[in-house]
Formats: C-alpha cells, structure tokens, sequence
C-alpha cells in the first residue's frame, strides 16, 4: 500500500504573540488527501495555530514543514510564493461583494501571474464546477447566497491547487443545512484534489455527521 506524502509536519512547536507563549510542544501531521479538525475553546489558540501555518506568525522554536517549505527558514520576501500553495476560507466569505463570480476568480489568478485568457476561464470553469456553482458567472456575489458565497470563497481557494486547505469556521455564518452542504463538499475535495485540509470549527453536530480527525487545542498545546 503506497504511503501518502506528508503536507504538514510539526515537531516539538511553540508560537510566541505578543512575547507571550500562546502554544508549546505541537507535534502533528497532517497527509495528502487527509482531513483534519481544529477545535477547541475561545481563546485556546486555534487562531494562533491558523496564523502561524499562513505565515503570519514564526515558530517560536520547533520544526515546521508545510508543503515543501521550511516555516523556520522561510524569508519574508517568500512568504507570497508560500501562500500561493495554501487555499484560505474565512468565515465572512472576503470576497469582492460588488464584483461577478467571474471577476472574484480571474482578479486571484491574474495577480499569481496567471496570464492566458483561454487558460484563465478555463481554470475558473472547473473550480466552479467542482464547488457546484457553474451557472452564469456574471452574476453578481451580492446576489448570492450565502452557502453560495462560501462555495464561491472555496472556489477562489483552489484556484491555484493547493497543497494545504485552511478554513477558518467557514460554516460560522450559515444555516445549518448550508453549513453541512460545505463541510461535506470540503470532505470530498479533499479527497478529489488530493490536498490536506485543516477545518477550525465549534459545531460539533457537523463533525459527528462527517466524522474526521480532531486537533484539540487545549492547556497550551494541541492534542
């Protein structure tokens, strides 16, 4: 049985905020095509552990590996060529309201320097077609939604194939039966495109409905 390529490795972590230790002695992985929970109380770090995996924050010691690049030595003049292996959902969706569907994806893929026009639609057809949102993309995002805005958010976080999904309670400001819809549809792109998927979240009913692996923050660490 072929073994999965590790996406994150962390051993013997801790982050610093504000010269303060928010989280010591992490040690996870996280696989391809694997997808993981993050839970835990206001307050007990989940955000500090986001933010550190996005770049925002150095490891204070410890080793850090995610999708082939060394967080302990990576240059801030790298940190763009970093994100652009990691898709990113928020819980308040961050997409231009104003804007098309259209507009939302080709606006990410022109700014990293995606150039061919045919290439382009090409590439937002398919990522709407795998967050089941390929309808008319002339469409306003303000007229969406807001299960369809999330689809839409999550579709602008696989533009680029990441190699590390991170979402952020993406089901905090949806109905309960829109906020199933997304979490089953991370599930099954996790799967589909192979990445490693990192789901913060406080709604347990939906991790008892699509049961996957659980990071617990807690008493300063994660279990």
């Amino acid at each position: 049985m072929e073994t999965l390529k590790l996406v994150a490795s962390l051993k013997n972590v801790s982050i610093n905020q504000n010269d303060a230790t928010i989280l010591n002695d992490i040690n996870f992985s996280i696989a391809e095509a694997e997808l993981c929970y993050l839970v835990g109380r206001t307050g007990s770090g989940k955000s500090t552990l986001l933010k550190m995996l996005y770049g925002e924050l150095e490891p204070e010691s410890g080793f850090v590996e995610i999708a082939d690049t060394k967080l302990n030595q990576l240059d801030e003049s790298n940190i763009h060529l970093y994100r652009r292996k990691l898709g990113m959902v928020f819980q308040d969706f961050q997409l231009f309201p104003e804007w098309s569907i259209y507009e939302n994806l080709a606006f990410v893929l022109k700014a990293t320097e995606w150039k061919d026009d045919s290439a382009i639609k090409h590439r937002i057809e398919t990522v709407l077609a795998a967050v089941k949102l390929d309808y008319d993309s002339s469409k306003i995002c303000a007229t969406l939604s807001g299960g369809e805005q999330q689809r839409l958010a999550i579709a602008r976080a696989i533009l680029n194939q990441p190699a590390l999904l991170i979402a952020d309670e993406p089901t905090g400001n949806l109905d309960p039966e829109s906020s199933s819809e997304i979490i089953e549809l991370i599930r099954d792109l996790t799967m589909a495109f192979n990445m490693a998927s990192i789901v913060a979240t406080h709604d347990y009913s939906l991790i008892e409905r699509y049961p996957a692996r659980l990071l617990t923050c807690e008493n300063g660490t994660i279990r």
